[in-house]
């Protein structure tokens, strides 16, 4: 009896033993999946340029409905953390569930996106269960606001985003649906109109969109091709407005008209034609012949000249101008064309147009260098050479005539040189006469050319300032045309400078004044120095009061 009474106390542990291994597994199985994050490991998520929340407003579908939490019993800063276990469930359109979804999660405090109410990213997504259950744990902000960008291979993607006000330790979001989008379906072509096989499609969302204010894009909608005859279809597109773009090697870049997408509708887009693309290479060196890296490389048809030559004629010989101004997108062309040179100082820029090109080269401490009349179609790599940037040289001294050896210096560009036979506040006046609206085509054509000459001259507003150190290093780019006082971290962090003398370099042909900032002194600006390519680098000294 004692024997058979240990053999069933032996069998019930070895039954309990096997029920704790199997009862755990069998409720880990039906667990909801989640994702856990550390806050240090949370990513700042770039400011957008408006709410998607109002554009979203016409279509239940793309919001979440409000969750109702417990309010905290006192009032909570807006920033301060809590713990929270948020969870939901994506389904289709029938309230079935979406398996194999993947959810991603971004938040920010509670109301209006912009300004200081900056988002934050989980880095992982979450992947949904058989059910379509899925959950983040983690700190968020207690007054809160989230937006989950949800994606799936059978539809089409989905942005849910909501103010949610304060929660407490878990919030549930409810049902996420997900919708089958709609259809396009389209050709690329030649301006022949013979297909292009293999050109990149993608999607960019127009006008009211919610997928336009969205960060990496491309992980919900991702670019495709065309096949050998240049066809493409693409199914679950969200509802909405878009617009194709296309690209295909050897030829440039191409554009649909917008279009809008509605729910389980087909859509046919006109033919995308692109005209033949070039392709132009070379490399950046100073006068040292030292490569360059992260030199901006720019690119932009130049604008026809009026009652210049016929369309088809040679273009004339190309013409390098040193110190340029750097003024994107507002030289009349077309458009630009950029990228930034390799460790070797080497770049590539595809997909040109045939017309005359005009190039612009931009390197921290170096001169601006632009290069007119490129022919894209030569194909022969160029070979470009940037000069050092330009100086100024000074010395701090206090009240006494003490050398200041504790500061911050920095070289504020005011405004571009004035360019021979140009009256002063010529270019102003200009542009203000633009403006106004008020001018007939004659008149606005007479203006607009003549602020072109101004400009080609390199009569331009704002630049480029420095910062400059005891070695004569200049180590940031500075803030063009800010001519104003602010405060000490503005100049950066005081450094010390033997028997006070200062250089700043690396800097733009213009006018300049040179800001001192010491922690035992007032604040200090020079009068206005004019530095000029070819010209002594000027010397600036300057008295500073307890």
């Amino acid at each position: 009896m004692q024997k058979h009474s240990a053999l069933v106390a032996v069998g019930a542990l070895i039954l309990l033993a096997a029920l704790g291994v199997v009862v755990p597994q069998m409720l880990a199985g039906d667990a909801t999946p989640i994702v856990r994050w550390d806050a240090a490991a949370e990513l700042d998520v770039p400011q957008e340029p408006a709410d998607p929340q109002a554009a979203a407003n016409g279509d239940g579908a793309l919001l979440l409905e409000r969750t109702e939490a417990p309010l905290p019993d006192a009032p909570a800063r807006s920033d301060e953390r809590v713990d929270l276990l948020l969870r939901g469930r994506v389904v289709d359109k029938f309230r079935g569930p979406v398996a194999q979804a993947t959810v991603w999660l971004d938040f920010g405090r509670a109301g209006p996106r912009g300004g200081n109410n900056r988002q934050r990213r989980v880095p992982d997504p979450v992947t949904t269960d058989a059910d379509g259950r899925f959950a983040f744990q983690g700190q968020t902000f207690r007054d809160l606001r989230v937006s989950l960008q949800v994606a799936h291979a059978r539809y089409a993607p989905s942005v849910f985003d909501k103010d949610v006000g304060a929660v407490a330790a878990e919030l549930d979001l409810g049902e996420l649906t997900l919708l089958a989008g709609g259809q396009i379906r389209g050709r690329v072509t030649d301006l022949d109109g013979n297909g292009i096989g293999a050109a990149e499609l993608r999607l960019q969302p127009e006008n009211d969109n919610p997928m336009r204010w969205l960060r990496d894009r491309e992980k919900l909608v991702a670019p495709f091709q065309t096949d050998a005859a240049g066809y493409y279809v693409r199914e679950h597109v969200t509802a909405g407005s878009w617009a194709l773009t296309a690209v295909a090697k050897a030829h440039t870049e191409g554009r649909s008209p917008t279009f809008v997408v509605e729910e389980e509708y087909q859509v046919d887009v006109d033919d995308i034609r692109l005209g033949p693309g070039y392709e132009v290479t070379g490399y950046v060196r100073n006068g040292k012949g030292e490569p360059i890296a992260k030199a901006d490389v720019t690119m932009q048809s130049e604008a026809r000249p009026r009652g210049g030559a016929a369309p088809g004629a040679p273009a004339a010989s190309p013409r390098v101008t040193e110190n340029a101004p750097w003024q994107r997108g507002n030289n009349g062309g077309g458009r630009e064309h950029s990228t930034q040179t390799d460790a070797q100082g080497r770049f590539q820029l595809a997909h040109l147009p045939g017309a005359p090109m005009r190039l612009d080269v931009r390197a921290e401490g170096y001169l601006d260098l632009r290069l007119d009349g490129v022919d894209a179609k030569l194909g022969q790599p160029l070979q470009l050479v940037v000069q050092d940037g330009l100086r100024i040289d000074g010395r701090v001294v206090d009240g006494d005539g003490k050398a200041v050896t504790l500061y911050a210096v920095r070289a504020i560009r005011t405004r571009g040189l004035q360019p021979a036979g140009v009256a002063p506040g010529e270019a102003e006046a200009l542009v203000a006469q633009l403006r106004s609206g008020s001018l007939d085509e004659p008149t606005r054509q007479q203006v607009t050319a003549r602020l072109e000459a101004i400009r080609s001259q390199g009569g331009t507003f704002g630049g480029r300032g420095g910062r400059g150190g005891p070695g004569g290093q200049n180590d940031n780019g500075g803030d063009g045309n800010n001519g104003r006082f602010g405060f000490a971290s503005d100049l950066g962090k005081p450094e010390q400078h033997a028997d006070g003398a200062f250089t700043v370099a690396g800097l733009q042909e213009g006018v300049y004044e040179v800001h001192v900032q010491s922690p035992e002194h007032t604040r200090q600006r020079s009068a206005e120095v004019e530095l000029r390519l070819g010209a002594a680098a000027p010397k600036v000294d300057l008295s500073l009061d307890a």
